[in-house]
């Protein structure tokens, strides 16, 4: 991870440059991949390929700037990129903001804890993705459950006010057909969100841990870093 302080010779004019350089490929790859995604629906379901990019930011470039890159992420999938109402859009990207940060500080708080540990780094990486897939899925399937469905529901206007007690009143008649005909909403619910949430989980793993390992094993960033140096700008 960069911490740009302490890259002795660099300006504070070379590290804002060279800061706003490297948020401006990532966040185009946000935007190439958000695209993307859009083709990439199960149900109303998304497979968020923005997420990996975010991750690996986070991880291997810098926390700060991975927040600036996450909320102008959030910005413009709320109010240019989004393919819904402005309403609907804001929930999906409150619902995605709190997944990928979930997810993204779970993941680091395991590294940090095995950090001490004398263990290979791929093992260690393994345990930390694995363990912050479950942790991710598990908080996002309740959050789902017992807060957002209703608000979902009611941005479609199939519910008259954002209530879980109101959802409850009327699923059988409205809503069970939304998870796989279940009889209990809570069953249904943390069952499709739990499912979902896992896969998607395993596509982040398996097309992300290639690079952390890559990275780890070259230091790819620490030696593009390090030819920059010497640039004047």
């Amino acid at each position: 991870m960069i911490k740009y302080k302490n890259i002795r010779g660099w300006t504070l004019k070379k590290i804002i440059i060279f800061r706003i350089a490297i948020l401006s490929i990532f966040l185009a790859l946000v935007l190439i991949f958000d695209f993307i995604s859009k083709f990439l629906k199960i149900s109303f379901f998304t497979v968020e390929l923005t997420t990996i990019f975010i991750f690996i930011f986070f991880v291997n470039i810098n926390i700060v700037d991975g927040f600036v890159l996450i909320f102008l992420r959030f910005l413009l999938k709320v109010f240019v990129t989004g393919d819904t109402d402005l309403l609907t859009n804001l929930i999906g990207n409150v619902i995605l903001l709190i997944s990928n940060l979930t997810f993204i500080f779970t993941y680091l708080l395991f590294m940090k804890i095995f950090r001490k540990k004398d263990t290979n780094f791929l093992l260690k990486t393994i345990i930390s993705f694995v363990c912050s897939v479950i942790i991710t899925s598990l908080v996002m399937s309740l959050l789902n459950t017992f807060i957002f469905n209703s608000l979902y529901f009611y941005s479609f206007k199939l519910l008259e006010r954002p209530s879980l007690s109101l959802l409850l009143e009327n699923y059988q008649s409205k809503f069970k057909g939304y998870f796989l005909g279940i009889n209990n909403y809570f069953l249904g619910s943390l069952a499709i969100y739990l499912s979902f949430n896992l896969f998607n989980g395993f596509i982040i793993f398996i097309i992300s841990l290639p690079v952390i390992i890559w990275e780890h094993k070259t230091g790819f960033i620490k030696n593009f870093i390090k030819l920059h140096k010497e640039t004047k700008y």
